[in-house]
């Protein structure tokens, strides 16, 4: 019986690595499966996809053992032929998926690849631009793009590459849910299970679970290159070993954990603390757009210090443009802007890096070393602190990282690359301000909630954290919440209070889902 993807005794490692990313793998995907895979951050999953698709026909590494595609020996078939198999698929950096100059043109490009008449790609890109919603974006460049915004472009030029391939549709999606609002989750969860109805086969890379749980027919759990467990999705995602290795959704360990419940409802019942005086981030009547695209009108807003805040919103309502702004790296057409008490322009280059950790969306954009001891020893090197050495070996620590110190940056998993951020910023310099977009990137549950005991860390050290995040969930252990929508701020306050008050659907925003009902 053919079937659409088989692993058999697979081991591979990338180029210039001695670590093996998978070992002695085995695998058989059926068609029309939809197979989670899960795993801690480097355990091989974005590795499965990038060989499933072929892509170490391009970038070489060491193979050993059987791949097949479609019933085919992959190493019988060429890069491009694998190409025109009509495989779609995602990387986990949506910005290293698009390569044409505007949106129209990317999703344009898969059907004009498969020498289509020229109607038929024009129609085929408009329908899938539609179902995507991205029909708005036809015209801007993807380097514009918000990480949301890139992450719909990248997963419509995929489902179109799988809508119009001569075999039957497989798609390989590695962390499509990064950078989405809840709202475009569920819009991909209904696009998927759309596609899933009409044959599709697919593999899900991802660390957000909860997501895409009830769309799977098969959870697969991989730990350091090894299949650990699988099994139907709800009985792996509530087995000890998952929970051990990457870790259950809050909503499945609330389940079983009365203590963690009672502790959500003592912070959701948390009367808001009292701020320091002096707000560490003040906008009074900003304005500011684009050349194409107002964003602010009049905005105003404060971000106490001392505190965690989380800002959310949907993609495109001005998380990122606001935290631009507050840092100088934005200039406002109109309005007054303070950073921790001074105009935020006013700062040299090096005295602004020494007060504020700044870790972007994509976590690559940020490193310039070879290697992730390197990396780490930029910053206090250039600040000029004492004791170089312990800094950097105490981050390596700290992050996790330090058996992969000697390795590539270019060879680390998304979450490996996360921490590797926080690691060379946050970890190596005493800033006073630390703003995280998107930190939850790559990583999986269990780091993540180590990573935030570390914010908790520096907050009780008297330090300021700016979170941008989706992960509704963490928003419940923050301080504040600032709720943004459309350039606008429709809420702020407490978890409780913002939780507790209906303008949150202003936004299109739904409350996180392990929260208990409020009084």
């Amino acid at each position: 019986m053919s079937r659409a993807i088989i692993f058999k005794d697979v081991w591979y490692r990338y180029p210039r690595v001695d670590r093996w990313a998978l070992r002695d793998f085995s695998i058989k995907i059926d068609y029309e499966e939809c197979v989670l895979i899960v795993g801690p951050s480097g355990s091989g999953k974005s590795t499965f996809i990038f060989l499933a698709r072929g892509l170490h026909k391009q970038f070489g590494g060491e193979l050993k053992g059987t791949i097949k595609l479609h019933g085919k020996s992959m190493s019988d078939l060429d890069f491009r032929e694998i190409t025109r198999m009509g495989v779609g698929w995602v990387g986990q950096n949506p910005a290293l998926n698009l390569h044409q100059l505007t949106v129209y043109d990317e999703i344009l490009s898969s059907p004009i690849y498969f020498n289509l008449p020229w109607d038929e790609c024009e129609r085929i890109a408009r329908d899938m631009m539609k179902k995507l919603r991205i029909m708005h974006l036809a015209d801007r460049a993807p380097s514009e793009l918000s990480g949301g915004q890139m992450q719909r472009v990248a997963i419509a030029a995929a489902l179109t590459m799988g809508e119009i391939g001569g075999e039957r549709k497989i798609l390989l999606l590695d962390e499509p849910s990064s950078f989405l609002d809840p709202v475009g989750k569920e819009e991909l969860v209904n696009l998927l299970s759309e596609l899933k109805g009409e044959g599709a086969t697919m593999v899900i890379v991802t660390h957000d679970i909860q997501t895409f749980l009830e769309l799977a027919d098969r959870m697969i759990l991989i730990a350091d290159g090894r299949k650990i467990l699988e099994g139907d999705p709800d009985s792996v995602v509530r087995s000890e070993e998952l929970d051990r290795t990457v870790g259950a959704p809050l909503s499945v360990k609330i389940e079983k954990n009365e203590l963690l419940k009672k502790q959500v409802r003592a912070r959701l019942e948390r009367p808001a603390d009292k701020a320091a005086e002096e707000p560490a981030i003040v906008l009074r009547d900003v304005h500011f757009e684009y050349p194409d695209q107002k964003v602010f009108e009049g905005l105003s807003c404060e971000i106490p210090r001392g505190r965690i805040t989380a800002l959310i919103g949907n993609n495109g309502s001005g998380k990122t443009t606001l935290v631009k702004l507050a840092l100088g790296l934005l200039k406002p057409q109109r309005g007054k802007i303070m950073l921790l008490g001074k105009n935020p322009v006013s700062y040299s280059a090096k005295e602004l890096a020494s007060k504020v950790s700044y870790i972007t969306q994509i976590p690559s954009d940020m490193f310039i070393a070879n290697t992730v001891r390197e990396e780490c020893g930029i910053t206090p090197r250039e600040l000029g602190v004492e004791k170089v050495d312990e800094v950097v070996e105490n981050a390596l620590q700290v992050s996790g990282l330090k058996k992969l110190e000697d390795a590539s940056v270019d060879s680390l998993s998304g979450g490996e690359q996360r921490l590797l951020t926080l690691a060379c910023t946050a970890f190596v310099t005493d800033a006073e301000l630390l703003v995280l977009d998107e930190p939850e990137y790559g990583v999986d549950p269990n780091r993540w909630w180590q990573m935030f005991k570390i914010f908790e860390d520096l907050k009780g050290r008297g330090k300021t954290i700016v979170m941008l995040t989706h992960f509704m969930d963490a928003t419940i252990f923050c301080d504040h919440i600032i709720v943004l929508a459309d350039g606008r701020i429709v809420d702020e306050g407490s978890p409780a209070e913002v939780y507790r008050r209906d303008r949150i659907k202003e936004a299109r925003i739904k409350p996180p889902a392990l929260l208990p009902p409020l009084p």
